[in-house]
């Protein structure tokens, strides 16, 4: 699934993009659930971490990384609104050597105010597939 319809902005440090809720299997006649914009904010991680991948060596597949979660995730009304635009913010906080990082992400309506918001842990491995076969019980 994919949420995002537009990246407005990009930079080392974040990104900012845009969606607009449709009527459809995720949203109900209300709406969104708010509770989806945990994934809209990841969505956005992940073009972020693909479009400094391709600045950095525009050959190399977009690496692979994973949402961890986030202990606080904040929503100021129970749904996005379809038809509705919403943009979402995210900015850099830490990356290691390792491939954790956080990253702190905002959902704003047309008229800027803050609709959702969360600091967001993700796991991005160097190489995602021995990490994977690394983890498997032996």
């Amino acid at each position: 699934m994919v949420f995002l319809d537009e990246v407005t902005g990009f930079s080392p440090q974040g990104l900012t993009a845009r969606f607009t809720p449709t009527s459809g299997h995720w949203a109900g006649s209300e709406g969104l659930p708010a509770f989806m914009g945990i994934e809209i904010i990841a969505q956005a991680i992940a073009a972020h971490n693909c479009l400094l991948s391709h600045e950095n060596d525009p050959t190399a597949p977009p690496p692979i990384g994973v949402l961890l979660g986030t202990r606080r995730y904040q929503a100021s009304q129970p749904n996005f609104p379809a038809g509705k635009t919403v943009t979402v913010v995210i900015t850099e906080k830490v990356q290691d050597p390792q491939g954790f990082g956080a990253f702190d992400g905002t959902l704003y309506d047309d008229a800027k105010r803050i609709l959702a918001q969360a600091t967001v842990k993700v796991f991005r491995p160097v190489n995602f597939r021995e990490y994977m076969i690394s983890q498997r019980p032996v």
